[in-house]
């Protein structure tokens, strides 16, 4: 396929957390299989009107493959399927109805003014600013990928399966023995929505380390109200100390590869 064949991501360009969407695509789509168009341009004023979205108010990204348009979720996975490995990986969660995964989709997009902020205008950066990295900066980088690839998953997992899905008895155990009477049926679907939200600020990179620093921050802070409240999980098998060590080991790699790369 041609690049001028290839199906166009049409995003806000105003808005700071569809930018460093487009950054991520102009880093890890090397092979062109993209094109990116504001929203806001002639193009994508154009593209909106052939697909039949509104032309003044945007509620989601979209992708344009021909006569066919992609919208919120199934948007990302369509553009994660054509990045491929690692990136296709995240397809496991189309298992996930779709109805929820768009709700979960809404929640981000229709408060990302207020949650990331927003641009006067759009700048992309230049396509080739990954190729002026030095070759042992650029391996760093690749490894610090990986690792939030890995940290993010977990976050994103742990959201999602055993708070969001189904919502598990330790986690129930682990609220009530706060003793402050609060309701895990709402604490914990909410603690989820935060782990995932967390989990893809870390996958994409959004605002740099500050995300990574948080999960060592939670991390930590889990140990510390468990070995408070709840200290007979500690001695169980996959106890909180040998499932959160990992992920804080993540997270001072991340920092320490992120940081020696410049």
């Amino acid at each position: 396929m041609s690049v001028a064949e290839a199906p166009v991501i049409l995003f806000d360009g105003v808005c700071k957390l569809c930018s460093a969407w487009a950054n991520f695509i102009i880093e890890h789509d090397a092979e062109h299989r993209f094109r990116l168009c504001s929203v806001q341009s002639a193009a994508g004023q154009r593209l909106l009107v052939q697909h039949g979205y509104p032309t003044d108010t945007f509620e989601t990204m979209l992708v344009s493959d021909g006569d066919r348009c992609f919208e919120k979720s199934a948007a990302f996975f369509f553009v994660m399927n054509r990045l491929g490995w690692p990136w296709r990986g995240l397809l496991v969660f189309r298992l996930i109805p779709r109805p929820l995964r768009d709700w979960l989709y809404d929640r981000v997009a229709l408060n990302r003014y207020r949650l990331f902020g927003r641009y006067e205008l759009c700048q992309l950066p230049s396509a080739d600013h990954a190729g002026r990295l030095s070759m042992s900066s650029g391996e760093l980088l690749k490894l610090a990928r990986w690792c939030r690839w890995m940290l993010a998953l977990v976050f994103i997992y742990h959201g999602l399966v055993p708070k969001l899905l189904f919502l598990s008895p330790v986690e129930v155990q682990m609220v009530d023995a706060a003793g402050l009477g609060l309701n895990a049926q709402v604490i914990s679907p909410l603690a989820g929505a935060a782990e995932v939200l967390l989990g893809l600020l870390i996958l994409f990179g959004w605002f740099g380390r500050w995300p990574v620093l948080a999960a060592a921050a939670g991390l930590l802070g889990l140990l510390g109200y468990v070995a408070l409240f709840t200290p007979m999980l500690l001695i169980g098998a996959f106890n909180p100390v040998t499932s959160n060590l990992p992920p804080l080991l993540l997270c001072v790699l991340i920092y320490r590869l992120e940081q020696s790369a410049g």
